[in-house]
């Protein structure tokens, strides 16, 4: 027997190769009879389960903001300046903020 190591399916079976695949033809599709690569993608698809996704309530509003007094010792953007009156949109959700959130002490009503 060789020395060198062998790939083996989940099942301990010694396996041809680990970088081919039966196809129909040379360049057809992948069959469901090659059990190894069904075995390959299981295992790697369940690896880890990803976390789920919220899509947590809210409520938005659409407004304008304008600039009332002069901010230019605080920055010089143009949405800034006095006079200015820029459309904005605010989204407010209800999802409770997880720790590593910049700001931790948020929750649903607020700031602490």
């Amino acid at each position: 027997m060789s020395d060198l190591p062998t790939t083996t399916n989940d099942a301990g079976i010694p396996v041809e190769s680990d970088e081919h695949s039966l196809t129909i033809g040379a360049g057809g599709p992948i069959v469901l009879q090659d059990h190894y690569l069904i075995e390959q993608m299981a295992q790697f698809n369940r690896e880890r389960i990803p976390e789920r996704q919220p899509h947590a309530k809210g409520s938005g509003a659409f407004g304008r903001f304008e600039v009332t007094a002069d901010v230019s010792s605080f920055t010089r953007a143009a949405v800034f300046q006095p006079g200015v009156t820029t459309d904005v949109l605010a989204r407010f959700s209800t999802w409770p903020v997880s720790a590593a959130a910049p700001t931790p002490g948020a929750t649903r009503a607020g700031s602490r």
